[in-house]
């Protein structure tokens, strides 16, 4: 689930500029309208609704079978819930300011890992997929500020909250993108300008291709790292709006609207599966339901675009796409405008391809 930084410190999205600063020499490619124009509309092969009782506005599937569903309401901030069987098996994370407990816990899943960030209480914890459904949490704390961590090699892998290279507003921080940490090392320079209010996204990472990769959650741009988390290639577009940023006492704000361009992104050894909107949020704006179903953008870990699909039935700002039991499957939750329950649709990429 997408967590709202909006509730902590005014955090909303993500951003990463098109200026070069540290990002430095990698191939660029850009992406027009013709991925959108060009898409193929697929339909759900299977889906699923969850009971009422799951009050959840979204979920990260595991290997198409276990969904795990954030709770808002209840004592545990999640459940998990087996789609074969159609029950609930587990139940973990209790609320609170309690040892091993979660204050605002923001979950993702990588790999055979589900991740939960609590950036509430500087806590990364992480659990086994593999082991579903017994839930064995791990606890570490993290003494650096960042929305988006994975475990990486016995470390930490992390987003810098002070990233920023931006000619136009006349800041460069110079900051690497990436850093890795053990958790107790606070690798950035806090007398900077602090982009953590408009620098988050979806962070993935392979071992099987030892690369990492960057979706951003406002522009519409993708970074790919190789095994030395050096930038190697960028991909901008399609171009659907323009934001505009201020600095504001040395921390970086949105100035007007806010853009929603990838807004969830997972991956398996093979693919990368992009989210994608491409549209502007008003304050003003109901902006639970999309005006038209999301794209999603399937490509190689060498950043090449293997496929673009449009998802019937995928609507919702609060969508999440999973990596399915399969490489070329995704699973996606979801909720209709006309039903209060979760829904969790699969996609098969790979029949939708021989098909086309």
């Amino acid at each position: 689930m997408r967590l709202d930084y909006n509730c902590i410190i005014l955090v909303s999205a993500i951003l990463l500029t098109n200026a070069c600063g540290k990002i430095g020499d990698i191939e660029e490619a850009v992406w027009g309208q013709e991925v959108k124009e060009e898409a193929v509309r697929i339909s759900p092969e299977v889906s699923y609704e969850l009971p009422d009782t799951i009050y959840a506005m979204s979920a990260n599937v595991y290997k198409g079978r276990y969904a795990v569903c954030p709770l808002e309401t209840q004592k545990y901030s999640a459940v998990l819930y087996d789609l074969q069987e159609g029950r609930v098996v587990n139940q973990f994370m209790h609320y609170g300011n309690g040892p091993s407990e979660v204050l605002l816990p923001n979950f993702y899943i990588n790999g055979d890992t589900l991740c939960v960030r609590d950036i509430a209480k500087n806590r990364f914890y992480t659990i086994p997929c593999e082991d579903f459904p017994d839930v064995n949490i791990h606890e570490r704390k993290v003494e650096f500020m960042s929305v988006g961590i994975l475990p990486y090699y016995g470390q930490l892998l992390a987003l810098n909250p002070y990233y920023w290279e931006n000619e136009e507003m006349g800041i460069s921080n110079g900051e690497e993108m990436l850093f890795v940490s053990d958790g107790s090392e606070v690798p950035y320079d806090k007398s900077k300008v602090f982009s953590l209010n408009v620098v988050q996204g979806s962070l993935m990472h392979s071992y099987a291709e030892g690369k990492v990769v960057f979706a951003d959650m406002c522009e519409p741009s993708v970074v790919f790292f190789d095994s030395s988390l050096k930038p190697v290639k960028r991909i901008s577009g399609p171009e659907d709006y323009e934001l505009k940023y201020i600095d504001v006492q040395g921390e970086l704000a949105y100035l007007g609207d806010i853009g929603y361009s990838y807004s969830s992104a997972s991956c398996d050894d093979r693919y990368v599966y992009l989210l994608y909107y491409g549209t502007i949020i008003e304050d003003d704006e109901d902006w639970e339901f999309s005006e038209s179903d999301a794209y999603l953008f399937q490509l190689d870990w060498d950043g090449n675009l293997v496929g673009s699909y449009q998802l019937e039935g995928v609507s919702s700002y609060y969508d999440v796409v999973s990596a399915g039991a399969e490489p070329g499957t995704v699973d996606v939750s979801t909720i209709y405008p006309d039903r209060p329950n979760l829904q969790i649709l699969h996609f098969d990429l790979n029949k939708a391809a021989a098909e086309k």
